[in-house]
């Protein structure tokens, strides 16, 4: 009888040990309820953590598919772009990306910056929750480098709306699926 009362002892400490260690830690374990994966761990940064974080490359999404207040630059999960640099103009509040194909994002007054990371595919992402401007420029796929090629999304925080325009002709114009309830960026 001593013996079945202190297995229960040590299960029940064992438990509440187990609880208390996850509990502590970083991860959350939740699921994304726009995606149903499992997300392991959300990591919330400042602007300023951010930029540090990256520049020292020390950011845990490097690179992925890119959406706009839910308009996605091409489809998703269809491309790859990768985080060259990192750099913040703290007068202008703009916040810039590089990326490895020449292509740029700038971000005016970007808040609420996420990174949530899972072990399943497509669950690694970057969030900027908010922002009042996002301006996307690349250079033409396929085209020389050249002023003319090079093509631009920006979107603007309007209101309570999001308004969208770009000089590309090739890229659909109609930003009907923008969304002010979504992240102003996500790479995932």
């Amino acid at each position: 009888m001593t013996t079945i009362i202190t297995i229960i002892t040590l299960a029940i400490i064992y438990s509440l040990l187990r609880h208390f260690w996850k509990s502590g830690s970083k991860s959350i374990n939740q699921f994304d309820n726009n995606s149903k994966k499992r997300i392991n761990s959300e990591i919330n940064m400042s602007v300023e953590e951010f930029v540090e974080k990256y520049q020292t490359n020390n950011g845990q999404v490097k690179g992925g598919t890119l959406c706009f207040w839910g308009h996605w630059f091409g489809r998703p999960y269809d491309n790859l772009h990768t985080i060259v640099s990192v750099d913040f103009d703290k007068q202008n509040k703009n916040l810039k990306l590089r990326f490895s194909e020449g292509e740029t994002l700038i971000i005016t007054n970007a808040e609420e910056i996420k990174e949530l990371i899972g072990n399943e595919p497509y669950t690694n992402r970057l969030q900027i929750l908010k922002a009042e401007k996002v301006y996307w420029e690349w250079n033409s796929y396929g085209e020389l480098a050249t002023t003319e090629n090079l093509l631009h999304y920006e979107f603007k925080r309007v209101g309570q709306q999001i308004e969208g325009e770009t000089n590309s002709k090739r890229y659909v114009n109609d930003f009907a699926d923008l969304d002010i309830l979504k992240p102003a960026v996500l790479l995932t």
